[in-house]
């Protein structure tokens, strides 16, 4: 059987935990080819205040062009930060929403929702988590890498939420208890193995 392939439309950033930095590993280590589509390169994540970067807008229709001939095809996209309108209608040109998830929805001051929306079974679903009082980069990366990584393994739009939810609430508390720069994002690495 192939491996699913899942495009990553996304920035990369060389330092700090976040956007293709924290994607590629989640979703690898969950079962997937990750074939990263850069929309930016930056020297470091914005946290930091200080930054260089290469917009990448550019060059994104040449590489679609590219795999189109090719025939290269992908099992899910997945898509993070866009630089520009331009980005946008590139990516929108890819994908159609068919799921709605929204994350941190305030519920009081000690838990933080995320409610889900799927079309296909007209179904609403919420995830309350205790709210942990730190804040870095990175976090909507994991979020989203690890509900794509469970949708392609098969789970519900709901339970996808639920593990995504989950896993990155112990992975910021982990983070936060560690006691380490929150501009360098989520220590993610150690926390791998409550994927599987």
């Amino acid at each position: 059987m192939a491996t699913k392939r899942v495009l990553a439309i996304h920035d990369m950033c060389s330092f700090g935990r976040c956007s293709l930095t924290a994607a590629i590993p989640v979703i690898s280590a969950m079962g997937f080819q990750v074939c990263p589509f850069p929309t930016a390169i930056f020297s470091n994540n914005l946290t930091y205040g200080d930054y260089t970067f290469s917009d990448f807008t550019p060059h994104m229709t040449e590489f679609m062009d590219k795999w189109q001939k090719l025939g290269y095809s992908y099992d899910a996209i997945y898509s993070g930060f866009l630089a520009d309108a331009g980005q946008i209608a590139i990516v929108l040109d890819a994908m159609g929403p068919r799921q709605i998830i929204i994350t941190s929805v305030p519920t009081g001051n000690e838990t933080i929702t995320v409610v889900s929306y799927d079309a296909q079974t007209t179904s609403f679903d919420e995830c309350t988590v205790d709210r942990i009082p730190f804040s870095t980069c990175g976090t909507g990366d994991l979020f989203t890498s690890v509900l794509t990584g469970s949708l392609l393994q098969g789970q519900s739009l709901h339970d996808s939420v639920k593990k995504a939810t989950q896993f990155l609430n112990y992975a910021i508390g982990y983070t936060y208890q560690s006691g380490s720069d929150p501009r360098e994002g989520v220590q993610v690495e150690p926390c791998l193995k409550k994927l599987f």
